[in-house]
């Protein structure tokens, strides 16, 4: 049985904890998609060491940021054995999907990074840039600026949503075309806002695009 963790998948689904004991009573393995779900780093282990869950799938990009062409099955021995069955020198159906050992080592340092971070300060960094973001848009002429909580993938921090009167398309592909270029978010129906995430931005950028909000939206 396959779970996909994060919001946008909740509604209408069982908890993960249901899920987990309805299949093991009835013998079947559980497999959670936490692809996206780094923050919290416990995603690494709560599904499977505390949940109950066989295996949990994890991006190597996304909030691990290390190659995008990476990712980590954790969980139990014979889950993990048999995908090492498709791996070199067998991987006949796994071959167009084999990682190679420069993307192996990246998710390694990328693990090793985020365990070594201090999860509170780096969330309680984010709330600092989306409470700064939102002071400063505040009053924009055809804006109004909200806080988004959780982001767009169940992550435990927030995002700035801009509701726009002006047309949504127009105003991505201008922070997309300008220098630097800056790429946002599409957020809610109707298609009408345009959504801030601080979790990839490096110290000093999240002025850089606060500036070009207020650039292309000021009066």
């Amino acid at each position: 049985m396959l779970w996909f963790a994060g919001a946008h998948y909740a509604a209408g689904a069982l908890p993960v904890e249901e899920v987990v004991q309805c299949a093991r009573e009835a013998g079947v393995p559980v497999i959670v998609d936490a692809a996206a779900q780094i923050p919290p780093v416990a995603s690494l282990w709560r599904f499977t060491r505390d949940i109950g869950a066989d295996a949990v799938i994890v991006s190597g990009g996304k909030g691990l940021r290390g190659p995008q062409a990476s990712g980590l099955v954790l969980g139990k021995r014979s889950i993990v054995d048999n995908l090492r069955m498709h791996t070199s020198p067998k991987h006949e159906l796994g071959r167009g999907m084999k990682v190679g050992k420069e993307e192996l080592l990246g998710l390694l340092a990328a693990v090793e990074w985020t365990l070594a971070q201090d999860e509170g300060a780096l969330l309680a960094g984010y709330e600092r840039i989306v409470d700064d973001w939102i002071a400063g848009l505040q009053g924009l002429p055809g804006v109004v600026v909200e806080r988004g909580y959780p982001s767009e993938a169940g992550q435990p921090h927030s995002r700035a949503v801009l509701r726009l009167v002006r047309d949504r398309d127009e105003i991505v592909q201008a922070l997309w075309d300008g220098d630097p270029r800056i790429s946002v978010g599409t957020y809610g129906l109707p298609a009408d806002a345009i959504a801030l995430n601080p979790q990839t931005l490096q110290p000093g950028e999240e002025k850089v695009v606060l500036d070009a909000v207020v650039r292309l939206l000021g009066p």
